[in-house]
């Protein structure tokens, strides 16, 4: 009885051991040297930044241009504030 428990023994072994060769750490997801000949630098948008790096400075310019676009229609309808100061300095 201590030999069929030794061989039902090293036969699920055996089993286990092959599903685990066989799927058990097998992945579509396969990372190749052809996909990183594909994208050497995945984290690089342009030749100098990333893509956070572009969002944030395409943020900032729109910031900007926005505030600029404010300052001009109050001096295309002339409600900003005239200077009070002069030209040139004085002494």
């Amino acid at each position: 009885m201590h030999r069929t428990m030794t061989v039902s023994r090293n036969i699920s072994i055996a089993l286990l051991a092959s599903v685990f060769l066989l799927g058990g750490c097998s992945s579509s997801d396969v990372f190749t040297s052809r996909d990183a000949r594909k994208n050497i630098s995945p984290a690089m948008e342009t030749m100098a930044m990333a893509k956070e790096q572009r969002k944030n400075r395409t943020a900032y310019t729109f910031d900007v241009n926005l505030r600029q676009l404010n300052d001009d229609v109050d001096m295309i309808f002339l409600l900003d504030r005239p200077t009070y100061l002069t030209r040139s300095p004085m002494p």
